[in-house]
């Protein structure tokens, strides 16, 4: 992809910057309470804010609301009115579900800005390459400075206070690539949420292909997560999709292979434990009943909250403090006499054990969409398709919470769906 300069307008520069600071979530403005305010969130608030002080700012807003589906109303008016009950179940700590709704706020207020700014698309998906790149450097900067015995990552700038081991200690040493973000996985994770949006755009050149190509190779090898083979599955999806291969299932299985044994042979000189064992890994990770111990245990204890707290849940952002109030929190490992779980490993039992069967509105939400998506016959609302069935598959396996980036794709889905539903594209959104 090449970044031309050219003269932009502001709502262009406006998209650019939020796709740059969609791509970490690792730096940070305050806290409020135990939660970090990410840059992206305080960006999108001011500029909205001040979009809204515009003449035009009223109307633009109004016209955006409308394309808000129900599904996601219900779901945003649902987590706001579970705050009650985490203060009916923990007295004590229920300020930690307001402060999380106001996360969820922020969270809606950059769905609502990209959702009025949506006809600039292309200025954000390019902030999100930029984002990339820089990821991709800071990884490799931090690798090279390593080998001559310097430390180095940004969060000793923006601690957190779950952050207990150094990066060094617990990625560095095993040589794994996190860019911009806490760690490897949610690095891997973020690059399968928008490589395929920004892939659309990179193509287009024949050096942002190349340098997409090994951005992403050296990415996948340095970075040992669950989302790796969710992302080889989703890349075989994006080939089919596209035509790129024959649609026959020997093709597909042997695309999938040979982006597995590429990584591997690029990684395997740098791995401590074997890098096939790291894929099969990654492998057994999206499975949870043949997983790993650890993730596997997790999730039987997340469970248990959501059967505890059924049907309503336990509160907005209270599944951490149920899990610790059950002494689940550092508990052993199931059958293990070594390592502890700290947590359920993901995000949609932890969203089940908050809001209950009211989790059905928010995967309602990204199914649908998804589906009504993949029939267009546009690449690029295919493509937003193919990104929200990749986005449930991380949110089930995945300790995966809400996130900028998530808001981007769901605001980008829901204004090609309206868009679509103005052309009779679709018999409805």
């Amino acid at each position: 992809m090449k970044i031309r300069i050219k003269k932009r307008n502001t709502q262009e520069k406006m998209m650019l910057i939020l796709g740059i600071l969609s791509s970490t979530d690792v730096v940070y403005l305050f806290v409020v309470g135990e939660t970090p305010i990410l840059a992206a969130y305080v960006f999108a608030f001011f500029c909205l804010a001040v979009t809204l002080l515009t003449r035009a700012g009223g109307g633009l807003l109004a016209s955006s609301a409308k394309k808000i589906t129900k599904d996601l109303l219900l779901f945003f008016l649902v987590s706001a009115l579970s705050i009650f009950l985490a203060y009916h179940y923990f007295p004590e700590y229920g300020s930690r579900s307001v402060n999380g709704f106001i996360l969820l706020f922020l969270v809606a207020v950059v769905f609502l800005f990209v959702l009025m700014f949506s006809q600039y698309k292309d200025s954000l998906i390019r902030g999100l390459f930029i984002g990339l790149v820089l990821n991709f450097l800071f990884s490799v900067l931090a690798l090279i400075l390593f080998q001559f015995g310097v430390e180095f990552s940004l969060r000793d700038y923006f601690p957190r206070m779950t952050s207990i081991v150094r990066p060094s200690q617990m990625y560095i040493y095993r040589y794994s690539a996190w860019g911009l973000f806490r760690e490897p996985g949610y690095f891997m994770r973020w690059l399968a949420i928008v490589f395929f949006l920004v892939w659309d755009q990179a193509k287009r050149s024949r050096s942002g292909k190349i340098f997409m190509i090994v951005m992403t190779l050296f990415i996948v090898a340095f970075t040992r997560s669950a989302a790796t083979f969710i992302f080889s599955i989703a890349m075989a999806a994006y080939l089919f999709l596209t035509g790129s291969i024959k649609t026959s299932a020997r093709n597909i299985v042997l695309s999938v292979i040979a982006l597995l044994l590429i990584g591997a042979f690029v990684a395997f000189d740098f791995s401590n434990t074997g890098v096939l064992n790291l894929y099969y890994q990654a492998f057994m990770d999206f499975f949870s009943r043949s997983g790993n111990a650890e993730r596997r245990t997790g999730m039987l204890y997340g469970w248990n909250i959501v059967q505890k707290y059924f049907p309503t849940g336990c509160g907005w952002n209270m599944f951490p403090t149920a899990f610790q109030a059950e002494g689940y929190y550092g508990a052993n490992i199931i059958g293990k006499t070594w390592g502890n779980v700290l947590g359920a490993y993901s995000g949609a039992i932890t969203l089940m054990g908050e809001i209950g069967v009211f989790a059905v509105f928010y995967f309602f939400f990204i199914l649908s969409k998804g589906i009504h998506l993949l029939k267009q016959s546009d690449l690029y609302r295919k493509i937003l398709g193919l990104t929200l069935f990749t986005v449930f598959a991380l949110f089930c396996s995945t300790n995966m919470q809400m996130e900028p980036i998530l808001a981007i794709v769901f605001a980008l889905a829901v204004s090609e769906l309206k868009d679509a539903k103005k052309r009779k594209e679709v018999p409805h959104a």
